[in-house]
């Protein structure tokens, strides 16, 4: 929010809440695409939300004129991007979150000092990068 600051050209709209269920996301964008036929663009905080966001704007026949960003990267959304449903995925890194968190756990139990935050990164995927075969590390398997 403090980002969005920076652009007073753009209306940033209340934060739906989905209790992490996809139906309820998918109708929390029908409403908002209601109230806001102009709606530029969307962001799903988390798997859940995406989804159902993405799946809301694909009801509402607006795939395509409304961005769609996400936040992990599930099964299929190699697919949803290529296909235009979703324009960019944020994906995670578990593999730092792993090792961190046992590197920092271990750094507790020897009484070492252990930072407040500490970012794991993460990796863009889009239609630029989707099928570079380093990216497949990324997306989420079954």
């Amino acid at each position: 929010m403090e980002e969005m600051k920076k652009h007073p050209n753009i209306k940033v709209l209340e934060t739906q809440y989905n209790e992490d269920d996809a139906n309820r996301a998918a109708a929390h964008v029908a409403a908002v695409l209601a109230r806001n036929p102009d709606l530029a663009g969307l962001f799903g905080a988390n798997t859940f939300s995406g989804s159902g966001a993405a799946q809301g704007v694909k009801a509402a026949g607006k795939q395509g004129q409304v961005k769609v960003v996400v936040f992990d990267a599930v099964p299929g959304i190699d697919e949803q991007i290529r296909s235009g449903l979703v324009d960019i995925a944020i994906a995670q890194r578990p593999d730092e979150i792993g090792y961190y968190g046992v590197k920092f756990a271990a750094d507790a139990i020897r009484g070492k000092s252990i930072p407040t935050f500490k970012s794991t990164g993460f990796v863009v995927l889009d239609r630029s990068n989707i099928d570079k075969p380093e990216m497949k590390q990324y997306i989420y398997s079954n």
